[in-house]
């Protein structure tokens, strides 16, 4: 159950920073951005995945290479979580594993140790239009050590969401059923989205 916990953190944490200011999108590229609202000490890592654009039902390479300000050590994970517009909700699967399995070396790692991570990714079989990748470093201590956000829209080049009622989150169990959590935000009540074509 504590381990649902964070993940239900992680996933509200992600859901709440791409939603706080405008993305710009790219059809061709994916770009990855700061979260908002981190620390600025908050480590922003260069992503590049393979392919690019990401294709439905496919295994994905993302290499994250970042220099990060604490030390990585052996029980530290790493989430990457694909994420429905407008209705906030995850596409399973959901990825989340000790970062140190995928690094090019061995943990602990000393602070500012430039490294990557080379994960290889299932993408969910079915992808909507306009959709989030959220990537997040996180230790034992729930500190966020890495967080960055990309935004994909085939169709449109600009996307804003102002603010949203509700985050719909699925967690995959063990047991590989599925809890729906509803959270219900009280001072906003209506979701408002703009799609700039």
């Amino acid at each position: 159950m504590k381990k649902n916990f964070i993940f239900v953190l992680i996933l509200f944490t992600i859901l709440s920073m791409i939603n706080a200011i405008p993305h710009q999108l790219y059809k061709r590229n994916t770009n990855f951005e700061p979260c908002a609202e981190f620390p600025p000490e908050t480590v922003v890592p260069d992503v590049v995945l393979s392919p690019d654009p990401i294709i439905a039902g496919q295994n994905n390479t993302f290499t994250i290479t970042a220099e990060f300000s604490e030390d990585i050590q052996h029980n530290d994970s790493i989430y990457i979580v694909f994420i429905k517009y407008p209705t906030q909700i995850p596409i399973e699967p959901t990825f989340y594993d000790n970062i140190c399995k995928y690094l090019n070396v061995s943990c602990p790692v000393t602070a500012g140790t430039n490294i990557t991570a080379t994960i290889s990714v299932p993408v969910p079989a079915s992808l909507p239009s306009t959709y989030a990748i959220g990537i997040v470093v996180i230790n034992s201590s729930k500190q966020y050590l890495s967080c960055a956000i990309a935004i994909v829209d085939s169709s449109s080049q600009y996307f804003n969401l102002i603010s949203y009622p509700f985050l719909l989150i699925y967690l995959n169990l063990k047991k590989k059923k599925f809890f729906l959590l509803l959270i219900e935000f009280v001072n906003n009540l209506s979701l408002y989205y703009f799609i700039f074509e």
